[in-house]
């Protein structure tokens, strides 16, 4: 009693892998370039910026800044950074 997955079933599939693989392949390479050529464009765009200093309060735990526009809590200093590089925190 056969089921019609005879052998012409392997055959489906042995024809289909290779465009499979292909397709992987592709899109894994095609990640990783679009990965590389971001951040290789946010280190130029950085190193364009200017490097600014501005009056900051830290508004958690975490590394979230916002420019000081007086407010309660906690700790008040000079942010340094260029472009989205964070380059210190100096408190007053």
């Amino acid at each position: 009693m056969s089921m019609g997955f005879g052998m012409g079933g392997f055959d489906l599939i042995f024809s289909i892998f290779p465009f499979l693989f292909i397709t992987v392949f592709v899109i894994v390479i095609g990640t990783f370039i679009v990965t590389a050529v971001r951040g290789v464009v946010t280190w130029s765009k950085n190193n364009a910026s200017p490097r600014l200093t501005v009056e900051a309060l830290v508004t958690s735990k975490r590394t979230e800044f916002r420019r000081h526009r007086g407010g309660k809590g906690g700790a008040r200093g000079r942010l340094s950074f260029q472009g989205t590089r964070y380059l210190g925190f100096q408190r007053d």
